[in-house]
């Protein structure tokens, strides 16, 4: 659900966006929890709280990657690369359970 604020702002499902580019004042990972719920009624965060947690680890390296010039050791890429297919195959039955309705 989208509620308009004021002026130039607008809020889906709770979080809200500003300016032209409706940019979420939100973090990444969190977005699957609010965010998501606000558009298909489901939260990963409520479903599977330890793979909402892993998501949050690895948007947190991936951060320090991106802006902070850091490097992950090997047994940090298997596990996050593990976790993106995990949320992948989750919304992949988000994806099939709306196909069903």
């Amino acid at each position: 659900m989208v509620d308009l604020v004021g002026g130039d702002r607008v809020a889906v499902g709770g979080v809200e966006a500003v300016g032209k580019n409706r940019e979420f004042a939100q973090a990444a990972f969190a977005l699957f929890d609010h965010g998501i719920k606000a558009v298909t009624g489901r939260s990963l965060r409520e479903e599977n709280k330890e793979l909402f947690k892993e998501v949050s680890r690895l948007f947190t390296v991936r951060n320090g990657i991106a802006h902070g010039g850091e490097g992950p050791f090997m047994n940090e890429v298997r596990r996050h690369v593990a976790t993106a297919g995990q949320v992948f195959a989750w919304c992949d039955c988000l994806a099939l359970a709306d196909t069903d309705s």
